[in-house]
């Protein structure tokens, strides 16, 4: 009896032992996978802080060049509004000219109307 018992034992041992053994083995997948699913991650991180780095530098780039296209908008701006007033006033002068020769004099055009 005591032989059936050891022999019984055995077996379950061996086949813990070969349970254990493909937990092992699994757990060895497992890890393989995950390893190389870390790297990947951390390859993939690299990538994003580099294209980060480009993107930033870039923003940069964007901004200093948007600011000097609104200070040449500016400049631009106030010398059409500087050129459009001295338009207005060289034609205003030219219609008062104009209407005093007309009048038969030259003096401004408001002194044509005045009674």
């Amino acid at each position: 009896m005591q032989c059936v018992r050891v022999v019984s034992d055995l077996q379950s041992l061996q086949k813990q032992h070969s349970n254990a053994l493909k937990r092992i083995e699994e757990a060895a997948k497992e890890s393989d996978y995950y390893h190389t699913l870390h790297s990947r991650l951390l390859s993939e991180q690299t990538q994003l802080k580099d294209g980060m780095d480009v993107l930033r530098r870039d923003n940069g780039q964007l901004l200093r060049e948007r600011n000097l296209l609104q200070q040449r908008w500016e400049h631009v701006t106030r010398l059409h509004e500087e050129d459009q007033k001295e338009t207005g006033d060289h034609w205003a002068e030219q219609q008062q000219q104009r209407a005093g020769i007309h009048c038969g004099q030259r003096e401004p055009l408001q002194d044509c109307f005045s009674f």
